[in-house]
């Protein structure tokens, strides 16, 4: 009887250790999934499922795809959701890491307003068309009055693998340790001058 009830006990603590497993294998394949998809919807236009799951906590406001909502939606001028975002307490210099692909030795640590800034004067320095509007300027200022700063400097990160002579070939470009403000004046764009000789 005894060792009857023991093979009980054994089987129903494997079948829900079994069960446990499989339900959380289950659970983090969703969630993914959930978060995966709504990204794509995200980068593709519609924020609005981003809204819904930042209300209901499936995810942070700082949550991204790869980067943070903020410094996306900044980049490309949404001002809703960066009101938005500020409203659901998105951190505006909270830095986050950016790794280059394998070819590139470094890492690129930054804030939404860095990363929105820095992009523009990558577009102009590959030739890429460079859009600076009002609503650009708008999503900056926004976040400029909720914290951010244009003396927060960027910080690269080089790997152990990388040469000097590489290392030196990267700080000739920008960022290494450059502010915001010193990405605005390589850039040299009216409406950006404006802005940073206002902060």
């Amino acid at each position: 009887m005894e060792d009857k009830t023991v093979k009980i006990l054994a089987l129903l603590i494997i079948s829900s250790i079994f069960f446990g497993i499989v339900g959380m294998a289950g659970y983090l394949f969703w969630t993914t999934y959930k978060r995966e998809s709504t990204c794509n919807e995200y980068t593709s236009g519609n924020t609005q499922k981003i809204k819904e799951m930042i209300l209901d906590e499936s995810i942070s406001a700082d949550y991204g795809c790869p980067f943070p909502f903020l410094a996306y939606s900044t980049k490309i001028g949404d001002t809703d959701m960066v009101k938005f975002l500020l409203e659901n307490n998105a951190k505006v210099e909270k830095k986050f890491t950016y790794k280059n692909p394998k070819s590139t030795p470094y890492k690129i640590t930054q804030t939404p307003l860095f990363y929105a800034i820095y992009s523009k004067y990558e577009q102009k320095k590959i030739d890429f068309p460079m859009e600076i509007n009002n609503d650009f300027i708008a999503c900056l200022e926004l976040l400029v009055q909720n914290g951010a700063s244009l003396e927060t400097s960027c910080g690269r990160e080089y790997s152990q693998k990388a040469t000097d002579s590489l290392k030196t070939v990267y700080r000739n470009q920008s960022p290494d340790t450059q502010t915001a403000r010193e990405i605005i004046k390589l850039i040299d764009n009216k409406l950006l001058n404006s802005f940073a000789t206002k902060h």
